[in-house]
């Protein structure tokens, strides 16, 4: 609720603007009891929050704060590199996000945003200067989720699940999506 812990206090309170939307149509049952419960602070706990907050908003939120060593425990969590590549990250999956939640074509779809240059993921990932914007297909989104999700839990089945699925795809399909013809090769897909 500090505007003094952000970088910018306008953003703060178009954050805190849309945090309260979101409160306010949220039907969670804890957010109910909260409303029903208390009339001061305004909104409940931060976990609760965040519960209600859309992507987005959360992606805005983060880069807005000047909590640095938060910011930065957030980002070894992840197994980014640095701070600003977390929250490009954030920011680039936002729009994936949104396709996904609205039930739209996401396949052979182009983003408007596209993920820095990640050293540490480089074998994996399309680079930017790819033909055809392939950095900007679902490809490089598709890498970054397993990245993700192996980082929150080592023993997840997600990666294998999505390798399943793709191999159903048809080469003109992957090259749709953004796949490197050698993706299969790739540090991050070869199955272990």
């Amino acid at each position: 609720m500090d505007p003094t812990l952000f970088k910018c206090a306008r953003q703060h309170i178009r954050n805190l603007a849309k945090i309260d939307r979101e409160f306010d149509n949220s039907g969670e049952t804890f957010i109910q009891h909260y409303k029903d419960s208390y009339n001061s602070p305004p909104f409940p706990p931060i976990w609760a929050v965040v519960e209600t907050m859309t992507l987005g908003t959360l992606s805005h939120w983060f880069k807005n704060t000047m909590d640095v060593p938060t910011k930065k425990d957030i980002m070894r969590a992840f197994n980014m590199p640095t701070i600003d590549v977390i929250e490009s990250v954030f920011h680039a999956l936002t729009p994936v996000r949104n396709v996904c939640a609205h039930h739209s074509r996401l396949w052979n779809r182009r983003f408007p945003i596209s993920f820095p240059q990640i050293k540490r993921f480089k074998e994996s990932l399309v680079p930017e200067s790819s033909p055809n914007h392939q950095a900007k297909h679902l490809y490089n989104y598709l890498v970054i989720i397993v990245i993700l999700m192996q980082a929150i839990s080592q023993n997840s089945s997600s990666k294998s699940r999505l390798i399943i699925l793709l191999d159903d795809v048809t080469p003109n399909e992957h090259k749709a999506m953004g796949f490197p013809d050698d993706w299969q090769e790739r540090t991050l897909w070869i199955k272990s």
